[in-house]
């Protein structure tokens, strides 16, 4: 079961620049270049930037970056 859809503006930006986030982690253990790690739900990840692009919510690089930031961090 996935989680709630994001409802307000600030829960659609914070979705986008946390799906962002993961999809670059994803990728990043995909390439070998770090081991472990949460398993990432790449379906729902491209989904919510595909849908939150469509009504103009893009990610915002300074948030991804503190998003990773956070996930290396286990925050």
């Amino acid at each position: 079961m996935s989680a709630p859809d994001p409802q307000t503006p600030t829960e659609w930006q914070e979705a986008v620049n946390l799906a962002a986030a993961w999809l670059r982690f994803d990728a990043a253990r995909r390439y070998g270049l770090i081991t472990g790690g949460q398993t990432v739900d790449v379906v729902r990840c491209r989904e919510l930037l595909s849908r939150g692009l469509a009504n103009g919510w893009v990610p915002r690089e300074v948030d991804v970056d503190a998003a990773i930031d956070r996930i290396v961090r286990g925050g």
